[in-house]
């Protein structure tokens, strides 16, 4: 038996005679070092009882939907006269072979004295078996977190995946045992669902027809998307879809988790925005140079806008409004792919970006990276922009116990300072702009303020959305799971709105805005010189040439703009005052 069991732990089963000696002294060696009681408790979580149950506990919940703990003899001697042969005795497939096996079981424990008396003996040799798990033997259909029949969901198969590689680390052990260990030894996992978060992306996710029209179709496969719902301050994932249409199967591709696609400008707010806020390299109204004749320093690329056009002076916000290339290139430039490289890892989580490939302009100021990020890590790089500056990362499970309800292990997530409490107002505010009037329109529900960013990659392959309210932050991809250009709209921002706006009703959360940091204050800025704005700066001939955020009194500008003055401008025209101009024509504007 103890020579069973290391085969079953190590799944060193080769047929040779080196096999069968190796097994034999690591038994001898694990007999001097441990009881037959601890040995015989292994092998039971161990062992395999048909059906995919591996240990008894999970045995006796496939078998008889209840805790092993709660089995009467005659269960626990139809349970363990499965192991001699799992497939002759399965009690599915073959009831009479494994009765017959339980009662030669029954009469060797009353035998040996584990049943005390004949009267008992035949009792349980008399019990009627009644099989099925719990929800099969009450008659409920309904799912346990997220489990239906006997196909797990996305959000389970997550928390497996997170489950095992924690034993692993725990218990030093390679994968293969640690997925034996979570599934037969007892444990109880506690997950960070929100049924009702589920619910609505279930209902969002489980068909084609939520689909946003515009995207190129397809003749040969069918646009997907996944999406990650989370609480940014405590790192809680209260939802998930790993892909549109009914799931077929346990376990499989994860499209939230595993699947890694470049997120395209959506790493601008984490990769070079904030990072150069936060180091005082610009501010919100900074004034960027949007043209083909700029030099970088570091390099002699330089990329193109989406529209392969140019605006000319631009300030940040408005450049990240409109999600413009060649001032994030810049910003990096400022930094170094170096700098926001260590940002991205180091400080917010993305771990699958690769070295040296991934330290490069294109990929640090455009999101170019070379296998791409997980829906989950990006969504959990936005924790700070949400919480002050605050990191926190994203978790499916807070606490996990033993069989006798012993903390194995307590889950307090990840968190630590990665941005200042300004950087993140002054990037929610340029999010929410981009939101209100610029890229992320689509997404609005209510009057709720959203601060987002939407992004693609080259050629229009994947399409991303990652967005936030004052309450939840959630991040959505689309795209086809073999990579091809799905066009200009995006319906990874309708896929969001579908999914948080009846998650917002769902919660009770009511309409409002994000806060201001304590002390700043409400200031009026020119765009075009980014000093205090005048009066001629609001009616300029191209129209108001200002923008109104709060501001620390340290960065508040002290000179007033004198670039805009007023003229006289003939208003059929809106050029300079002709001969031909009526006097009646004549106006007032600024230039």
């Amino acid at each position: 038996l103890t020579q069973q069991l290391l085969k079953n732990v190590t799944h060193y089963d080769d047929f040779t005679v080196k096999r069968k000696l190796t097994e034999i002294f690591r038994a001898l060696e694990l007999e001097k070092t441990y009881t037959k009681e601890q040995i015989i408790e292994w092998y039971l979580n161990a062992v395999f009882f048909g059906n995919r149950c591996y240990g008894v506990q999970s045995a006796a919940l496939k078998y008889f939907g209840k805790d092993q703990s709660e089995l009467t003899a005659a269960e626990c001697a139809c349970i363990i006269g499965i192991t001699n042969n799992p497939s002759a005795y399965n009690p599915y497939l073959h009831p009479v072979a494994n009765k017959e096996r339980q009662e030669l079981i029954l009469r060797e424990m009353y035998d040996e004295g584990y049943i005390d008396n004949e009267a008992d003996y035949k009792r349980f040799k008399a019990q009627k078996l009644t099989f099925g798990t719990k929800e099969e033997l009450e008659g409920d259909k309904q799912r346990i977190i997220g489990v239906g029949g006997d196909v797990t969901s996305w959000y389970v198969d997550a928390i497996i995946e997170d489950v095992i590689h924690k034993l692993m680390e725990l218990k030093e052990v390679d994968y293969d045992t640690a997925e034996t260990l979570l599934f037969n030894a007892g444990y109880r996992v506690y997950s960070t669902i929100d049924m009702g978060v589920q619910d609505i992306i279930d209902d969002v996710y489980s068909t084609f027809d939520h689909l946003p029209a515009g995207y190129v179709k397809s003749s040969s496969q069918d646009l997907q998307s996944a999406i990650v719902v989370m609480d940014p301050f405590t790192g809680d994932i209260l939802g998930m879809s790993g892909g549109i249409g009914k799931k077929e199967y346990s376990r499989g591709f994860n499209r939230a988790t595993q699947m890694e696609r470049s997120p395209g400008s959506t790493i601008k707010p984490i990769a070079s925005y904030s990072l150069c806020l936060d180091k005082h390299l610009v501010w919100p109204w900074t004034i960027f140079d949007d043209s083909d004749q700029v030099r970088l320093n570091g390099t002699s690329w330089y990329p193109n806008n989406d529209d392969y056009g140019n605006d000319g002076g631009v300030t940040l916000r408005y450049a990240l409004q409109v999600s413009i290339n060649t001032v994030a290139a810049q910003m990096v430039d400022m930094l170094t792919p170096e700098v926001s490289f260590d940002q991205l890892k180091n400080k917010l989580g993305m771990t699958h970006m690769v070295e040296p490939n991934d330290v490069s302009y294109s990929g640090m100021a455009l999101g170019q990276l070379t296998y791409g990020e997980t829906v989950r890590e990006m969504c959990q790089s936005y924790t700070p922009l949400c919480n002050k500056g605050i990191y926190t990362e994203g978790r499916t499970y807070y606490r996990i116990e033993d069989a006798n309800g012993k903390l194995v292990y307590d889950n307090v997530p990840e968190s630590h300072a990665a941005l200042s409490e300004t950087t993140a107002y002054y990037m929610t505010d340029m999010l929410c702009n981009a939101v209100n009037h610029g890229t992320g329109y689509l997404s609005k529900f209510g009057s709720m303020e959203i601060a987002g960013k939407s992004g693609g990659s080259s050629s229009w392959k994947d399409r991303w959305y990652i967005a936030y309210t004052p309450y939840l932050l959630a991040a959505c991809w689309t795209g086809y799971d073999i990579p091809q250009n799905m066009g200009s709209s995006n319906p990874a921002t309708g896929m969001w709105k579908q999914v948080m706006s009846e998650v917002h009703k769902y919660l009770g959360y009511e309409d409002k805005g994000f806060g201001v940091p304590e002390g700043m204050k409400r200031v009026t800025i020119c765009c075009d010189t980014g000093l205090l704005a005048s009066e001629a700066c609001e009616h300029e001939i191209r129209g108001n040439r200002t923008m109104s955020l709060y501001m620390r009194p340290e960065d508040i500008p002290t000179s007033i703009c004198e670039a805009h003055v007023y003229t006289s401008i003939c208003k059929d025209s809106m050029d300079a005052v002709g001969a031909d101009c009526p006097e009646a024509s004549i106006v007032q504007r600024s230039r």
